[in-house]
C-alpha cells in the first residue's frame, strides 16, 4: 500500500490560475479538490491511479458496470445548452427532467451540490463548462 501511494497519490496542492476569473478557481477548486469529481470521472491505469493526463475524460465505472461521463465539451456534445442549463441539472437532477443525473452514484452527489450557496454552483459550472 504504501509503494501505491508513494508512486499514485497526488500531493500537488490545488492552485489558482491567475489567468482565469475568481469563479473559475472556485469552481476549479470545489472540484478537484473537496468534490474530487476525478475519482470516478479521471480513468485510471494498469495500477489504479487516476490517469492525470486526462482529467475528467470519463472511464470504466468504478463498480465495473458501465462507464462513467466524460465532463468535457457538455455543451458542444449536447448534454446541457448553457451554464444555467447545468446550475439547474445540478440543482434539480432528474426532477426537472435532467436524464441520467442521478444514476450510477451522482444521486448522492447532485443532492450534496444542491445544497451549496448558489455562488458555489455556478463556480462549479463555469469550471465544467470550460473543459473542452
Amino acid at each position: 500500500l504504501g509503494l501505491w501511494k508513494l508512486v499514485g497519490l497526488n500531493t500537488t496542492p490545488w492552485a489558482p490560475d491567475a489567468s482565469q476569473s475568481a469563479t473559475w478557481n472556485l469552481g476549479s477548486y470545489l472540484v478537484n479538490g473537496p468534490g474530487h469529481c476525478n475519482e470516478c470521472h479521471t480513468p485510471r491505469n494498469a495500477l489504479m491511479v487516476s490517469d492525470m493526463s486526462r482529467l475528467l475524460e470519463g472511464g470504466p465505472h468504478p463498480d465495473g458496470q458501465g462507464k462513467v461521463p466524460s465532463l468535457h465539451g457538455l455543451v458542444e456534445r449536447k448534454r446541457y445548452t448553457d451554464k444555467a442549463d447545468l446550475v439547474s441539472a445540478f440543482q434539480f437532477g432528474e426532477t426537472l427532467g435532467y436524464e441520467h443525473m442521478s444514476s450510477g452514484g451522482m444521486g448522492e452527489v447532485q443532492t450534496n451540490i444542491s445544497k451549496l450557496p448558489q455562488a458555489d454552483v455556478e463556480a462549479i459550472a463555469e469550471y465544467v463548462l470550460s473543459l473542452k
